[in-house]
């Protein structure tokens, strides 16, 4: 109880830090139990002693108070709604500790994970989220590499009301002059590969289905459709090095469908710019039969190009 807490810290004032046999801190062991009724009232009397206690990891996995309160809520009893209740209050102080915002903090709170066929799990997760936001935190890039596995409908909570750190930070992001140069400069490879495509599929039907030559601007179409190709190839390859690296490949990279679409991308231009020389290398054995189909991809190729235009104007 409080009462007790008051008479050790009294006696002994580092209690309120000091770790047992697995390194956990008083604040560890209340946030592992945040449904009790006496939760809250300990959590907010510990951090009114020391906030920093937030901060301390323990155990060989550097667990945050945070991570202990994730697992509870992920297998408390879900009709339980006075005990989720005392869960986040206990949260609320927490918050109101101000916490680091660092990568554990954030793998602590995403890891609570709601279950997509219990409603009331998916509304507590966006209640923790929406507590934290409250708080107007610090936004760094942290925050925004952990948010990215989180569903659509969870993301764009973020922004609904930004705190003056995160606009602060996207203010400073958009006006870094590399950083815009190359979002620019994808925005225009990726509307002329479109373009090229088409010019380069438009001239192989010609010479399929209407018996003409290819123009002399053909070879140059399919050169830029494979430099096109090899830049976005070295881009994925990239960040493919990099998550691997940091151990994030699954989570961040992975789990964006315009990665998924950007790998298409390139492997679709570079078996388009091999069957386009083919076929027009070869037009006087190519059978009529297959006009249909070879359209129909094209312009399925067409489709997929637009996808990823527009998925990247989005983002």
């Amino acid at each position: 109880s409080t009462a007790v807490l008051e008479v050790l810290v009294k006696v002994f004032p580092e209690s309120v830090i000091a770790k047992e046999k697995n390194g956990m801190t008083p604040l560890h062991l209340a946030m592992a139990n945040p449904h009790r009724p006496v939760s809250p009232n300990v959590v907010r009397f510990l951090l009114s002693q020391n906030p920093n206690v937030v901060n301390i990891t323990a155990g060989d996995r550097a667990d945050l108070p945070l991570h202990l309160f994730a697992d509870h809520i992920n297998n408390c009893n879900k009709e339980q709604t006075s005990e989720h209740k005392n869960a986040m209050e206990c949260l609320q102080f927490y918050f109101d500790a101000e916490p680091h915002p660092t990568a554990r903090f954030y793998d602590a709170l995403f890891s609570i994970k709601p279950n997509r066929r219990h409603k009331f799990d998916r509304e507590f997760f966006k209640k923790c989220f929406h507590l934290y936001l409250s708080e107007k935190p610090e936004v760094s890039e942290e925050f925004f590499d952990a948010i990215k596995p989180l569903p659509p409908w969870l993301q764009s909570e973020a922004f609904i009301c930004p705190s003056p750190s995160m606009i602060h930070y996207l203010n400073s992001k958009t006006s870094e002059l590399i950083q815009t140069c190359i979002i620019l400069n994808d925005f225009v490879i990726l509307v002329n590969l479109t373009i090229f495509f088409q010019l380069a599929a438009n001239e192989t039907i010609d010479c399929l289905f209407h018996n003409r030559s290819v123009g002399e601007g053909f070879d140059s179409y399919l050169v830029l459709l494979i430099v096109y190709g090899l830049y976005f190839g070295f881009r994925e390859i990239m960040q493919i090095v990099t998550y691997t690296r940091s151990g994030s490949l699954q989570t961040l990279w992975l789990s964006d469908i315009k990665n998924i679409l950007d790998v298409c991308l390139v492997v679709v231009t570079f078996l388009w710019c091999g069957v386009m020389r083919q076929c027009t290398e070869g037009a006087e054995s190519f059978d009529p039969s297959g006009k249909e189909w070879y359209q129909t991809a094209m312009a399925f190729t067409v489709l997929l190009y637009t996808s990823i235009l527009l998925l990247f104007l989005k983002s």
